[in-house]
């Protein structure tokens, strides 16, 4: 698909789980130019959270990222880690 040009994109408080996390990913996929974002209070578990993290990789212009009030797990949270260990942005 095209990319977008979004450099912020806040997507928060919603409880939209796993759902709203592969949803998401897809936005992020096709959004080279992120610098900013805020995917918290979403309640994305396991699955949303892998894919997330797929999608987070290669995204180098990354300065800030907020997923807090997620549960992701272990699986989840060591996807991330090994994300920012790549050079990732803050979480």
């Amino acid at each position: 698909g095209d990319a977008t040009s979004l450099e912020t994109f806040h997507y928060f408080n919603n409880m939209s789980g796993d759902g709203g996390a592969e949803a998401v990913a897809k936005i992020v996929e096709a959004s080279p130019k992120l610098v900013d974002v805020r995917f918290s209070g979403t309640r994305a578990g396991r699955p949303g959270s892998l894919v997330f993290a797929k999608a987070l990789k290669p995204r180098s212009l990354l300065r800030r990222v907020d997923l807090v009030d997620n549960t992701f797990g272990a699986e989840g949270g060591a996807a991330l880690g090994a994300w920012l260990a790549g050079g990732g942005a803050a979480l």
